[in-house]
């Protein structure tokens, strides 16, 4: 290699360090020829970057000048050597800095003063392969001392800054913590820093010397070399192969070195170790895998939105769920897969806008599959990221079976389960939305509380099977004899009410007319022809109330009168609520009575037809009512037992009735005491668990308590009638079957109760009135109680006896014990004790 070649090297590699220094630079070969001229210099004189790249020296100087300049240097060297060179040669033997003042043209004419100073520029051999001139602009032509030293000065301080950049580029090229490493153009490695060889696992004598392109056998590197020695740059990335045959990853970017004419004369590569990079790379890989597999195999539809409204990825889940593939659904938009007319679209895009700002939302959305159907779909929408992208994350759920049930729920809670009508929560539905209508058009609405009369009976003696099917065909009939416009509900157990809109108080009297003659033609249920009547309430809007709970409540009043006074038909008048007013204050001042000791006790005994004497006493509830007097049952038991006070009111009497009857104990008379329990009382789950509290708070045997309940109470709920009185005879208490023959029991049941007497109801005994009536229908259904008890094992007892003739045929046909006037009225505690002591 040349000298010429060596310095154009040497200025290539040093050429972004020399436009660093301060002051211009010129760099000359031996040849007197230009290598480089720093960008400083070049703007001073007013040339490009590199034109004077190649150009003879005397392009700037005159060359009269250098001569004279050669003969002053030879002088003082003695140096042998040709005109023109003189002057390098003897700086390369005087010494290695020396400053002038120099003439510099410039470009566009004219001169400019400068200080001049020459270094040599040698090769790795110490050879001389050209000097480097380092001018700093001359102020004045003339200088005195001080300026001078300043000029002086500043040479120093920039051929300084050039060696402390040389020195930082080698610091660089050695400490850097990459590896780096330099080729020539015959891709031979030329110079490497420590980091590089320790990469490699090598030496400097391994790879010093090394060409890349015969020695190397990685495609990767090769290709890289060859690309930055073509095109000026190229770039690495994988595992290399060290010399001790390890896999390294790591990771190169490769730069061309140029000469000035910008020719390609090696390049510098640059390596960094990614072992920590590319084991994430693999982490990432795997965690990239295992997300496909969970994307692919979730459940729900997955949708990755981008920021232009398209479909960036789905999931297979979105085939299964559209029949679109994949590739079919990717940079769709939304609308793609939408219900045409189902969805608000502009509500559908503010909704999926809110979330691209951070509120993540949920919303439904009308989808429509491949083949046409159309179907339902929840959806939430959040902003995430998806591999460095910001996107949307949809998820998507078919929500068909969802609204199917929702459509049936809704169904289910507007419609009664048994006859498929309208219900309660429907009926005040359409209520309030025909009361505004009316309110609107100034038209009056009619509403129709309708109760079957004795639909318990029913019930009890045919069966709750008949029952229902009497109540679904009642619907069926009732609906056939109103407008299209009515609405017809059933509110539960015998009870409908029908609305009439826009109906006049002609209009409602000549549909309940109709619906009073429908129901009285009889009903074939099975092998039964059933009749049935029923009570009618009439009230109307606006003037028996302006909103439902007014309407209603008056409605229900008016059907109240009708089955109290026995009319098939009653309007709502005023003073029906005064009525009920009276009867709502009852019961607030019958629950005050209960807890303020307004309430006594009389006592009736019960007689034995054998010797007269009494076997127990039956205690019957008093009111003595602060403003109204002593009050009977018939006042207030009703009224207890439609306000659920009959419960509170009935504790109370067993209780005082326990205390009494342990009272008679301590004066010697040791009778049991009965005690009438009501439907409800037996259906009241703390029975039980109640009287066991009571008889051990007081100490009373369970045989000195007798329960009187009439078979219809029993009938109400058999099963449950079962339990609780099989549990009462288990605690030892008595039971009485009160009323027997009035209601509608059956001797199958019958064989079935844990009783111990049946108490024969007053309206038999009441018919015989002398000794002609002994034959008479009631003296032959007495007969035939008197024989159904004995054959059961059951004892008798007659109430309601008060005459002699009455108490002759009881005693005749073996009935044991009496309850009547006859022998004693209720009286209360103290005159009873005075009866017995007269016995």
């Amino acid at each position: 290699m040349n000298i010429e070649h060596k310095l154009n090297q040497w200025c290539d590699q040093h050429a972004q360090m020399l436009n660093q220094i301060p002051g211009g630079v010129l760099v000359v070969n031996t040849q007197r020829c230009i290598e480089f001229c720093n960008q400083q210099l070049d703007r001073l004189l007013g040339y490009a970057n590199g034109d004077l790249a190649g150009k003879k020296l005397w392009t700037l100087v005159d060359e009269e000048q250098v001569n004279e300049m050669s003969r002053e240097l030879l002088e003082k060297s003695a140096v042998d050597a040709e005109p023109g060179f003189a002057i390098f040669k003897a700086l390369a033997e005087v010494a290695e800095d020396h400053n002038k003042i120099w003439k510099i043209k410039k470009k566009q004419g004219g001169d400019i003063p400068f200080v001049v100073s020459f270094g040599q520029i040698k090769d790795n051999d110490h050879q001389l392969i050209g000097f480097m001139a380092i001018a700093v602009v001359a102020k004045e032509l003339e200088y005195k001392a001080k300026e001078q030293e300043a000029l002086s000065q500043e040479y120093k301080q920039a051929l300084e800054a050039l060696s402390i950049s040389q020195k930082r580029y080698q610091q660089i090229f050695t400490y850097a913590p990459l590896g780096i490493f330099k080729f020539d153009v015959g891709s031979k490695i030329v110079d490497a820093n420590q980091h590089m060889i320790d990469l490699l696992y090598s030496s400097r004598e391994k790879l010093i010397g090394l060409n890349m392109l015969e020695d190397l056998k990685d495609k990767k590197v090769l290709a890289a070399v060859k690309s930055c020695l073509k095109s000026g740059e190229g770039s690495y990335e994988g595992l290399y192969k060290t010399l001790y045959g390890e896999n390294r990853p790591l990771r190169g970017l490769f730069k061309a070195i140029r000469t000035t004419e910008n020719k390609i004369i090696g390049g510098v590569a640059v390596f960094e170790d990614i072992t920590e990079r590319y084991e994430f790379k693999q982490a990432l890989s795997e965690s990239e895998k295992s997300y496909r597999g969970i994307f692919d195999n979730a459940s729900h539809t997955i949708y990755i939105l981008k920021k232009d409204g398209t479909f960036l990825n789905v999931n297979k889940a979105a085939e299964n769920m559209y029949g679109y593939s994949v590739a079919e659904i990717i940079g769709k938009t939304p609308e793609f897969l939408a219900a045409p007319g189902k969805n608000d679209m502009s509500f559908i895009f503010d909704v999926l806008d809110k979330s691209w700002k951070g509120e993540p939302q949920v919303f439904e959305f009308w989808g429509k599959k491949k083949n046409g159907d159309i179907f339902p779909k929840q959806v939430s929408s959040t902003r995430s990221h998806y591999f460095g992208e910001e996107v949307l994350i949809v998820f998507a759920e078919d929500i068909s079976g969802r609204k199917t049930t929702e459509m049936e729920i809704q169904r289910l809670a507007n419609e009664d389960s048994l006859t498929s009508l309208p219900n309660r929560r429907l009926l005040i539905e359409h209520t309030n939305k025909l009361i505004q209508i009316s309110k609107r058009n100034q038209t009056s609405l009619s509403m129709l509380y309708l109760d079957l009369d004795k639909f318990k009976d029913i019930n009890d003696t045919l069966g709750h099977d008949i029952g229902d099917e009497l109540l679904k065909s009642a619907g069926k009939r009732l609906v056939q004899t109103l407008r299209e416009a009515d609405t017809l509900a059933r509110l539960g157990g015998d009870e409908f009410a029908i609305l009439l809109p826009d109906s006049s108080d002609v209009i409602a009297r000549n549909i309940a007319k109709r619906v009073i003659e429908a129901l009285r033609k009889p009903f074939n249920i099975g092998a039964h022809e059933i009749y049935i009547k029923a009570s009618i309430g009439i009230a109307s809007y606006p003037q028996d109330g302006k909103n439902f709970k007014t309407l209603f409540r008056n409605v229900d009043i008016a059907m109240y009168q009708a089955k109290k006074n026995q009319y098939s038909m009653t309007f709502y008048e005023k003073q029906f609520g005064k009525e009920i007013y009276k009867r709502v204050n009852l019961e607030n001042e019958l629950s005050f009575a209960i807890d303020n000791e307004q309430l006594l006790l009389h006592f009736q005994p019960k007689i034995s037809l054998v010797d007269g004497k009494a076997v127990s006493v039956e205690a019957l509830v008093r009111w003595q009512h602060p403003e109204q007097g002593l009050l009977y049952p018939d006042r207030f038991i009703a009224i207890a037992e439609r306000s659920h006070l009959i419960n509170k009111l009935g504790y109370w009497v067993i209780k005082n009735a326990i205390a009494t009857c342990c009272s008679w104990m301590e004066i010697n008379i040791n009778l049991p005491v009965a005690v009438n329990i009501s439907v409800r009382e037996l259906m009241n789950q703390h029975l039980v668990s109640n009287i066991e509290k009571l008889l051990k708070e007081y100490n009373l045997p369970a045989k000195y308590l007798e329960l009187e309940i009439t078979e219809t109470a029993i009938m109400q709920n058999t099963v449950m009638s079962m339990n609780t009185l099989s549990a009462l005879t288990n605690l030892g208490v008595k039971i009485s079957i009160d009323d027997f023959g009035t209601g509608y029991s059956s001797l199958n049941y019958l064989k079935q109760m844990p009783a111990d007497q049946l108490k024969i109801d007053r309206s038999f005994v009441f018919g015989i009135q002398n000794e002609n009536d002994f034959n008479s229908n009631d003296a032959s259904i007495i007969r035939a109680i008197v024989a159904l008890a004995n054959s059961m094992g059951m004892g008798i007892v007659a109430e309601g006896v008060e005459i002699e003739a009455q108490e002759m045929f009881l005693k005749s046909i073996g009935v044991e014990y009496v309850q009547g006037y006859r022998y004693s009225r209720p009286v209360e505690n103290n005159k009873l004790i005075k009866w017995f002591k007269k016995l």
